[in-house]
């Protein structure tokens, strides 16, 4: 097993829990605002903790399962690093561009 790839399921479980941990406190805060949000915003913080974690779990899991299969030993890690990029980039804007539209 590669230490990139062990880095790389930490990451995962890290930004994954986080986003887990940290969405809810969004849902009082835009409900407050008493007006909608958008449905990428609504389905990040409707997932919850548990549906973060189980995302964070399944790519931490396919990473260092990919080690442990001879065949696949050689995949590199950057397309996993990608989508982890993605996750956050993704989170970031659902989360913060609604504020600030109602606050700027």
């Amino acid at each position: 097993m590669r230490i990139s790839s062990v880095i790389t399921s930490v990451g995962y479980l890290i930004v994954c829990g986080g986003i887990g941990y940290t969405a809810p406190k969004f849902e009082m805060i835009y409900s407050d605002l008493e007006v909608s949000i958008p449905v990428l915003t609504q389905n990040i913080i409707t997932m919850g903790f548990l549906g973060w974690i189980l995302i964070g779990l399944f790519f931490a899991a396919l990473i260092i399962g990919k080690d442990l299969i001879s065949s696949t030993t050689k995949v590199p890690n950057w397309p996993f690093v990608i989508i982890l990029i993605g996750i956050v980039l993704t989170t970031l804007i659902a989360l913060f561009l609604p504020m600030e539209v109602f606050y700027g």
